[in-house]
């Protein structure tokens, strides 16, 4: 039984900040000591962050985060986000907030713009470590997949599995991974059909 909860909040209207040099490392922790990493590389390379409607909560099987819009000024080409939302949400037993969003994600974006790429809207559904997620590219449609989602807290390592992706009736697994074979990513290494995300410092395989 928990004597006390531990709550991480933040509210922010709209600021304007330099994340370069507090990019390494992102600390959540809670009474029972826990901690965890999120290793931000894309963010050592932004230069100003512009944010409005910023929200952030986390308790004990809980996790809220939200953003009307963020627009990262960056070395290498500009990154826009609209309208964008998460929820984890777990049993209230749940220390790590990570296992509450294996156990129920509800994501969802109405844009990301690069320089590269455009997302129109995007959205993904975990249920009991079951994921299903669509993406919509402008210029290409609308991509629907589904597969699974793992947690090793030991190894600090998220592992989903993508068990297909179509684009309208066409199966395009293959070109999808073959696009994110192109990731050049720290925190990110693809191997068909898994994709590993480390939040510590290196990625290893869970299954």
């Amino acid at each position: 039984m928990f004597n006390r909860i531990a709550v991480v909040a933040l509210v922010i209207s709209a600021t304007t900040f330099s994340p370069s040099s507090q990019a390494a490392d992102w600390l959540v922790n809670n009474m029972n000591s826990f901690s965890y990493s999120i290793e931000t590389t894309f963010l050592k390379d932004v230069l100003t962050a512009q944010v409005a409607g910023l929200n952030f909560e986390s308790v004990p099987g809980k996790v809220v985060f939200g953003v009307t819009s963020a627009n990262l000024d960056k070395v290498k080409g500009d990154m826009s986000v609209n309208a964008t939302s998460l929820l984890c949400q777990g049993a209230a037993s749940v220390v790590d907030p990570v296992d509450s969003c294996v156990a129920y994600t509800r994501f969802s974006t109405d844009g990301v713009k690069t320089e590269d790429m455009e997302v129109k809207d995007a959205a993904i559904n975990i249920d009991a470590g079951k994921m299903k997620f669509n993406v919509n590219l402008k210029g290409i449609g609308n991509f629907k997949g589904e597969g699974t989602a793992a947690h090793d807290a030991a190894a600090k390592v998220v592992t989903l599995k993508i068990n297909k992706v179509k684009l309208s009736i066409l199966d395009v697994t293959g070109q999808f991974f073959s696009q994110l074979g192109d990731i050049k990513s720290d925190m990110i290494r693809v191997e068909r059909p898994y994709i590993y995300i480390s939040y510590g410092k290196k990625a290893e395989p869970t299954h």
